[in-house]
């Protein structure tokens, strides 16, 4: 979960006043650093697009996978670390995506089911993105998700822009494709609450 880290990274760089920090995951070690005005930013490992990295259940076209639901058609599978299937849409606020998103989710070709984006190309360096996740919930925000978004837009050819906005139902976060495949993801973190043991 990368707002999830974005969240622990912030906490860390603040205890130790810290510009820079690292952080192991089961996905990996993760450069973190402070963006200013209480936002984080997150070195993302590069998209994998080879079917068996998804995973998938058997050899397929992972830019145009050959499933659907509604609206839902031929999406764009990933692996961010985890599992992503992106669908484009006209209009994002036009699909009723509890309805048509866990069929997606739960297909056979993906043995691990997936996080299904589903994403609106709204200007030439703004997506507009809602993420139905596993287990089978309608988030706020996903940051993988966003990060999904942008690299599967690059790849069939939506939008050209290297950084674009991702606005999601809980706000928008900013992700950057580099040239070596690598992602930034930026965004702001807020508490929400504390407590004591």
């Amino acid at each position: 979960c990368l707002n999830a880290t974005r969240c622990v990274a912030w906490l860390v760089l603040r205890e130790r006043g810290a510009a820079h920090v690292r952080l192991e995951t089961l996905g990996g070690v993760i450069d973190c650093a402070a963006a200013g005005d209480g936002a984080v930013s997150l070195g993302v490992a590069s998209p994998r697009w080879d079917w068996r990295d998804v995973p998938l259940a058997r050899a397929a076209d992972t830019l145009a996978l050959d499933i659907s639901s509604g609206p839902l058609v031929a999406p764009a599978a990933l692996s961010m670390g985890n599992p992503h299937l992106v669908c484009f849409v006209p209009a994002r606020d036009a699909v009723d995506v509890p309805r048509w998103a866990p069929a997606l989710q739960n297909h056979e070709m993906l043995p691990q089911g997936a996080n299904v984006g589903v994403a609106e190309i709204a200007g030439p360096a703004r997506i507009r993105l809602v993420v139905w996740e596993r287990p089978g919930i309608l988030t706020q925000a996903c940051g993988s998700g966003a990060c999904a978004a942008l690299a599967a837009a690059r790849r069939r050819g939506r939008v050209a822009a290297r950084e674009v906005d991702v606005e999601m139902p809980g706000g928008t976060l900013r992700v950057e494709a580099h040239e070596d495949g690598r992602m930034t993801l930026t965004g702001p973190v807020a508490v929400a609450f504390s407590g004591r043991f």
